[in-house]
């Protein structure tokens, strides 16, 4: 009788499928009528808005009914408005709620149409850091949408670039906490893999800057979005990397700091790039540290990365006074 209690019990836990979120929440959470909650956002004061940037965060959170729900009560608008109120809770609220809105693609499209970008990178400005965070996380979301949606996805991605977003970029770029530093870093990567965007991004000096500061950044992750960035950015304009003296000498002191190879190899590549630039290379051979950095990227058991060192050292002596 025990040895068969104990099977039954062991088959019983094994089995036990009740998931306790699913019970409890049916007492935790109390949803309003979404009218109600709406006509609070639209009209009520202060106390009253917060309260309803609250619900519609942990409405749309809930699942995608209550995500078209909020859309077809204009719910956009609303949030759009909560996001720009003086209370730092009501943004918080308000833009995490646009933030799960966003990941309904067609929401996308209708927020991108309707201006709503524009809100979002102004929020990458405020002194607020949870809010630059929520804005950034709401802005990658738009820019790496699923390659399904190809012809919304460059259009979403043009309208984050669009007026001063490059700029509100570059300034989360510097303000940011390590996380949103991160986000920031994710997104210029995925515009940047957008031609015409590239580009855009070439031309100015602006984001190459805002790359170089975040290779400074001791998450491995960050760094390396930013050096991809700039590996691509180098493709489309090497002279305007090339006019980077402060990211000379961050690729230079990369191996010292570091262990990652694959930071080693993308390093390697831009370097290559000032290598093959007559002026770039005369600063390049100036530092005191290249023949250990070379040394150390060399050392590596990547063909490409040793390929690559090769070739650096083989552009410096194609110009005499080098």
């Amino acid at each position: 009788l025990l040895l068969g209690a104990i099977i039954i019990v062991a088959i019983l836990f094994f089995n036990f499928k009740l998931e306790i979120g699913d019970k409890i929440e049916k007492f935790l959470v109390k949803e309003r009528d979404i009218e109600d909650v709406m006509k609070a956002a639209r009209s009520g004061k202060l106390k009253e808005k917060r309260t309803a940037a609250y619900e519609l965060a942990a409405m749309a959170a809930s699942g995608d009914d209550n995500k078209f729900r909020i859309v077809a009560e204009d719910g956009l608008e609303v949030l759009l408005s909560l996001a720009l109120s003086s209370d730092e809770s009501t943004q918080e609220h308000a833009v995490e709620a646009i933030e799960e809105l966003l990941l309904i693609p067609s929401i996308q499209d209708n927020f991108v149409e309707m201006g709503g970008v524009k809100t979002l990178t102004a929020l990458l400005r405020s002194e607020n850091s949870r809010v630059m965070q929520e804005a950034a996380s709401a802005i990658y979301t738009i820019v790496s949408e699923s390659d399904e949606h190809n012809d919304h996805k460059s259009a979403n991605q043009s309208a984050v670039v669009a007026d001063h977003g490059i700029d509100d970029l570059a300034y989360a770029s510097h303000q940011g906490t390590i996380y949103c530093q991160r986000t920031i870093a994710s997104i210029f990567l995925e515009l940047a893999f957008n031609r015409d965007i590239r580009s855009q991004l070439a031309a100015r000096n602006v984001p190459a800057q805002a790359m170089t500061n975040l290779c400074r950044s001791n998450d491995p992750d960050t760094q390396r979005y930013a050096l991809q960035t700039l590996e691509l950015l180098a493709i489309e304009n090497s002279d305007m990397i090339c006019s980077q003296e402060e990211l000379l000498e961050i690729l230079l002191d990369l191996p010292l700091k570091t262990m990652d190879e694959k930071l080693y190899l993308i390093a390697g590549k831009i370097l290559l790039h000032y290598a093959e630039n007559p002026e770039a290379c005369a600063r390049l051979l100036s530092y005191s540290s290249i023949r250990e950095s070379l040394n150390m990227f060399a050392r590596t058991q990547n063909a490409v990365l040793q390929k690559v060192v090769a070739k650096v050292i083989f552009c410096t002596t194609e110009h005499k006074d080098n």
